[in-house]
């Protein structure tokens, strides 16, 4: 999956930003929805996946992009027990 992202303003530090953290938390966070959410259908959980997939630039609901998608993945990988998994993915000396 390739991620294009838009021009919004960069007020973050520029590792959150970098593409391969991006696609790594968004896989997680479907792999673990649909675990979650068995009987979706293959449309409802394609309709999951695309928001997940907007959850960075904000496309698919009104908080602030970046950041809540950062603090989403954040809260989610800790209650899942993927704790050293989100310290990975987002420390900046981890490239």
């Amino acid at each position: 999956m390739i991620f294009i992202t838009n021009t919004m303003p960069r007020k973050y530090p520029s590792h959150f930003y970098e593409p391969i953290r991006r696609e790594i938390a968004v896989e997680q966070m479907k792999h673990d929805f649909r675990k979650l959410l068995p009987s979706l259908s293959g449309m409802e959980i394609a309709k999951v996946d695309r928001a997940i997939a907007g959850w960075f630039d904000g496309e698919e609901y009104e908080l602030e992009p970046v950041h809540d998608f950062w603090n989403f993945f954040g809260g989610f990988a800790r209650s899942l027990k993927l704790k050293s998994l989100l310290s990975w993915v987002t420390a900046e000396n981890i490239i």
